[in-house]
């Protein structure tokens, strides 16, 4: 017999324990391989985030918020956990340095340029474009594509007059940005 995956949900919603236990079993490993590799997360915060996802889709589920799922039980356990990284990341970096910052491989970033990037070749040719940006650049490029500040935040965090000198940084270091990866 198949179990689909609104029987497993089902059965978790009437107190079947073995359906939660063999998606535990099933997705660990591939979600944290996933986290690591794609988000440079470290094994231990994998595996702490994928037991906090698999109590979060369980919640979910005996209190009634998930009847069903428009997407896989994986697409939508994986969608959870890359919410809860990000968020605990962007509270770990509030930092003052942009050298505290991982080597991460930026594929969230909401840029036109890097949505283009597709292999570690051009992850690459970028982590080394943005190291060659003055800091300031960098620091800016960083803050406002990965960890999404706003024009008023980096204004206050650069100590900028108005919001529109902010744009017209932002915009000069992403042409930068842009010569350095065409040169690189």
């Amino acid at each position: 017999m198949e179990v689909t995956e609104q029987k497993i949900i089902n059965a978790i919603k009437a107190g079947d324990d073995t359906m939660i236990n063999h998606l535990y079993e099933e997705l660990r490993t591939p979600f944290i391989q996933w986290l690591c590799q794609h988000f440079n997360a470290l094994e231990h915060e994998a595996i702490d985030i994928f037991q906090d996802v698999i109590i979060i889709f369980y919640k979910n589920i005996t209190s009634g918020k998930i009847d069903s799922l428009n997407s896989s039980i994986k697409t939508y356990l994986f969608a959870i956990g890359k919410h809860i990284w990000l968020k605990r990341f962007r509270k770990k970096q509030n930092t003052s340095s942009i050298e505290d910052l991982p080597n991460v491989r930026y594929e969230g970033w909401d840029l036109s340029l890097i949505k283009d990037i597709e292999t570690e070749d051009q992850r690459i040719r970028l982590q080394e474009a943005l190291q060659q940006l003055g800091n300031d650049c960098r620091k800016l490029l960083v803050l406002a594509f990965f960890h999404n500040y706003s024009s008023e935040a980096l204004q206050h965090e650069f100590g900028f007059k108005t919001a529109d000198v902010v744009r017209t940084k932002k915009y000069r270091c992403m042409n930068q940005l842009k010569k350095l990866m065409k040169r690189n």
